[in-house]
Order: structure tokens, then sequence, then C-alpha cells
């Protein structure tokens, strides 16, 4: 993967991780759509793959409270 900038896009990846695995489903929304929004900027829709993931094996279905 090539992103311009992924250290960015790392650093708000892994603080949706922490979110999703702390259960704190708000914040993991807002850093949802940070990522949504890197990933689209950057032409890199393998990256948002990766939070996807999170998301189908959050125990706190996080999936559920996330809009697409």
């Amino acid at each position: 993967m090539t992103m311009k900038n992924p250290s960015l896009y790392t650093d708000v990846f892994v603080t949706f991780e922490r979110a999703c695995r702390e259960g704190d489903l708000e914040l993991a929304e807002h850093l949802f759509q940070a990522l949504e929004t890197i990933a689209q900027r950057e032409g890199e829709e393998a990256w948002l793959q990766r939070a996807y993931a999170v998301l189908i094996h959050s125990p706190y279905k996080c999936r559920k409270q996330v809009r697409h």
C-alpha cells in the first residue's frame, strides 16, 4: 500500500481499534469517518478494509453503530 501519509492513517487506525476494544462506540464512529476520509482522499480502499475487519471482530459490535 502506497499511501502518501500512512502515519496519519496509522495513528487514527490504532486509536479506532482501541475505541472498539474498549466499547467507546461514539468515538469509534468519528474515527471511522476519519479513516473513510483518509482512504478516499488517498485512493487506498484496501486500508479501509482493515477498519471493516476490526468492526466485524469487535466484541462491542461497533459495526452496528458506525454509519457507512
